[in-house]
């Protein structure tokens, strides 16, 4: 163990680390302008009058007026001072703590790639990225000079060169292991996708073909599973660099995904020599090599190091969470989230319904969910069942405040999954107003898709609780 701690921390050159900080922080910098640019900030946090959040994060709201805007600015200053290396501490903590706050604002709106920009800028925030190419390292070694103290250190330690590469290995790993299914082996819904794309430019009619999806499916499967060892072989990185910026760039053609594509083609950078950036420089230049001196490394607080080690092993096993839980997880959604389970699934929901019964009178009202919440919030809940419960205990909190205090709500939620036969996602006799959230995601009143076979599609009667009297929400 301790050959092994003492190989962690062996001093590295800090270019290709570098590298990684600024293209990093110019990333976030072109997300919070794409954010405030595009008008998703009033959209996605300020319109809707409910918000979805993450169990155990309901305490998270957004602020007010121009409270979100000033987030969002302090977000790309974080993202500037990144990229700068300009009090890069500072910068790092609050570029980590404004993307984690967005991200917990808003669960309807989950992308993997933004989780994934929390966890590097979380990352970010604990290693040495700012000690060389950078305004902190340049002012440090003024003062030095000027003081005749020595200069302060221009290497990294191992252990923060390979803290990024097993972070985008377990993205790249884990989105091939979450590919081992039925419907991807058959080519869905990534088929289904191509084929809505026909009138692409050159390659339309090749994803018109029966056999495209199969193809696609098959070449994205084998590429994110053979990404890591690839690019950890001398031999075989830049073939495996070169194909995964093909892929990248394909998929930002063919998808909308934002910023995720270019990230990673910029990001994967990190798997080759430690002094790239350097040699490439010094070959732009045509200047003669110069031999870097490595001081011996300032020891790496344990407790640092155990940190890393426990964050290392969260992400290795919260992915294979959903094994805990019965069903398919593309269709349950128990343990979906978190696991780099990319472009897996096509759920489409007819006609949502919610039914809200008020005990004392008897009078039932049949919730639209589309009719009372920004169509992009619906549309995202109506497909996910601990979003279902979040809006049926709203919709109780609403009955309340309307003078209601005792009704049960329940949901008429049909779905079809990667063009399978439709089913009930929900049980249809279980009142939502007695459902709990959980961290763990347990969730009684999610059908299976082998109890919710598609002779039970049909529609819900309102007499079933042999209520009469009956409204419709019309707003």
């Amino acid at each position: 163990m301790s050959a092994l701690l003492a190989r962690l921390q062996q001093p590295i050159p800090a270019a290709s680390l570098v590298a990684f900080r600024v293209a990093f922080g110019a990333v976030m910098v072109w997300e919070s302008w794409r954010y405030a640019s595009k008008g998703w900030i009033p959209r996605y946090y300020l319109e809707p009058a409910f918000n979805f959040t993450y169990a155990g994060f309901e305490w998270v709201a957004p602020l007010p007026g121009l409270g979100m805007y000033a987030v969002f600015a302090v977000m790309a200053m974080g993202g500037l001072g990144v990229a700068l290396g300009f009090a890069y501490r500072t910068s790092a903590v609050l570029l980590f703590l404004t993307t984690a706050y967005v991200f917990l604002l808003a669960q309807a709106h989950y992308l993997n790639h933004f989780y994934l920009l929390v966890l590097l800028s979380g990352l970010l925030a604990v290693v040495p990225a700012h000690r060389v190419w950078s305004l902190d390292a340049w002012w440090e070694r003024r003062r030095a000079r000027k003081a005749g103290t020595p200069e302060p250190s221009s290497t990294v330690p191992l252990w923060s060169v390979w803290l990024f590469r097993a972070q985008l290995g377990i993205v790249y790993t884990y989105a091939g292991i979450a590919k081992l299914n039925a419907d991807w082996l058959r080519g869905e819904p990534i088929g289904s996708w191509l084929a809505n794309r026909a009138d692409y430019p050159v390659l339309g009619p090749v994803f018109a073909e029966p056999w495209a999806g199969v193809v696609f499916a098959w070449g994205g499967l084998g590429l994110d599973l053979l990404a890591l060892p690839f690019l950890l072989w001398r031999r075989t990185r830049m073939v495996a660099y070169l194909a995964l910026v093909g892929f990248h760039l394909m998929n930002a053609w063919i998808f909308t995904i934002g910023v995720f594509p270019w990230a990673m083609i910029a990001l994967t950078l990190i798997y080759f020599d430690h002094d790239w950036p350097t040699r490439l420089v010094q070959r732009v230049r045509r200047t003669a090599p110069t031999p870097v001196l490595l001081p011996a490394a300032r020891p790496t607080p344990r407790w640092v190091l155990a940190g890393v080690a426990a964050f290392l092993v969260v992400q290795l096993v919260l992915p294979f969470r959903h094994w805990a839980h019965p069903g398919d997880v593309a269709w349950t959604e128990e343990g979906h989230r978190f696991s780099w389970r990319m472009k897996l699934r096509t759920k489409k929901v007819d006609a949502p319904r919610f039914f809200v019964v008020d005990r004392t009178n008897e009078v039932v009202e049949i919730v639209d969910p589309y009719a009372v919440l920004p169509r992009w919030q619906a549309s995202s809940m109506v497909k996910r069942p601990d979003m279902i419960l979040q809006f049926a205990h709203w919709l109780d909190a609403q009955a309340e405040a309307d003078g209601q205090p005792d009704v049960a709500v329940y949901a008429d939620i049909v779905a079809r999954l990667n063009g399978r036969p439709a089913g009930r996602l929900i049980d249809p006799d279980y009142d939502l107003t007695q459902g709990r959230r959980s961290l763990l995601g347990f969730t009684p009143w999610v059908l299976t898709m082998d109890s919710a076979p598609a002779q039970h599609t049909e529609p819900l009667a309102v007499d079933r609780w042999d209520a009469p009297p009956m409204r419709t929400t019309a707003e």
